[in-house]
């Protein structure tokens, strides 16, 4: 049954109206029951406050009636309870409208100076019912799911992930934060890997352009590895001209002992064929060679006629 405070006046106003007449400990005894039940159910200020006024008259007009205090003290008491839990309503709507802001601003989580998930944290603890907050903060995750992924979108994956790993911080076990996460975290070690390589790749072609016949093995090697597209760019299109620079070089002043272990290591220089722009080389490297080998064996002929010229005269002496 609902309180009906119009009923309770009434009634205190015929009391107070009356000229103590033998009912009326029996009319004191219901109001106090009806005065000890408004004061606990009632919810509004304004109704408590005309009760607390009604607990005054009745003190005023029975002034022995000393069960009338306590009741005074316990409606005093719900107004400030009241007044308490109204102004920490408004505090949480005006925490909840700085989330919001917070939001539309993308500053979602700690440690972000005024962060949305602070200010909600904020707001439900001053109002735990407040009905958007929690709303708002229900949909946080997926906030910082479409930040971070615009993050990544524009390059900043640095900052992407920062916020994905305080995302799950706040929210454990999220699977779509999580999921994320670990694309982000995969991509990244990607691009250390590919940055290694790049370092290497130049690294290479620095040292073949200083001549050392070591690293242009490595870089011919290293230039088979690669696919088609990453040869005619940035590093990769680097070492490709170096390489072709040198295999040049060799291929019309290369010396024999330079040829030998760069055929030996090769294979006959046909790993180079494996790579388009260097086809043409192994022909070329194998010409210059045989020509050194073909001049050896001219020379090698020449000193062994000699040889025999030299002990055919030797007899005829």
């Amino acid at each position: 049954e609902v309180f009906d405070f119009s009923t309770l006046q009434a009634a205190a106003s015929e009391l107070l109206g009356g000229a103590g007449s033998g009912t009326d400990m029996e009319v004191k005894f219901q109001l106090l029951a009806a005065i000890a039940r408004g004061c606990t159910e009632l919810d509004q200020i304004e109704s408590l406050q005309a009760m607390q006024d009604l607990i005054g008259r009745l003190a005023a007009r029975f002034p022995d009636w000393r069960e009338l205090a306590p009741l005074g003290d316990s409606c005093r008491l719900r107004i400030a309870e009241l007044e308490t839990t109204a102004r920490k309503r408004l505090q949480a709507h005006a925490r909840y409208e700085a989330a919001l802001a917070a939001l539309r601003s993308h500053h979602l989580l700690p440690p972000d100076p005024d962060n949305a998930l602070t200010l909600l944290q904020q707001a439900l603890a001053l109002d735990p019912g407040h009905a958007a907050a929690k709303a708002l903060l229900a949909k946080l995750p997926e906030a910082v799911e479409l930040t971070a992924d615009r993050l990544h979108q524009a390059g900043d994956n640095d900052q992407a992930l920062k916020l994905l790993r305080a995302g799950l911080e706040a929210f454990p076990g999220h699977e779509e934060l999580d999921d994320l996460r670990r694309m982000l975290e995969q991509e990244l070690r990607m691009q250390a890997r590919e940055r290694e390589r790049e370092a290497r790749l130049l690294d290479l072609a620095g040292a073949v352009g200083s001549g050392r016949e070591a690293a242009l093995v490595d870089a011919v090697l290293a230039l088979v590895e690669l696919n088609e597209a990453a040869r005619g760019v940035s590093a990769g299109l680097q070492l490709l001209n170096a390489v072709g620079a040198r295999l040049e070089h060799l291929a019309v002043q290369g010396d024999p002992a330079a040829l030998d272990a760069l055929s030996e290591a090769l294979g006959s220089f046909g790993l180079m064929a494996e790579v388009p722009q260097l086809k043409p080389f192994p022909a070329r490297l194998q010409a210059r060679r045989q020509q050194f080998q073909q001049q050896a064996r001219l020379a090698a002929e020449r000193a062994e006629a000699e040889a025999r010229e030299a002990e055919r005269r030797r007899r005829l002496e």
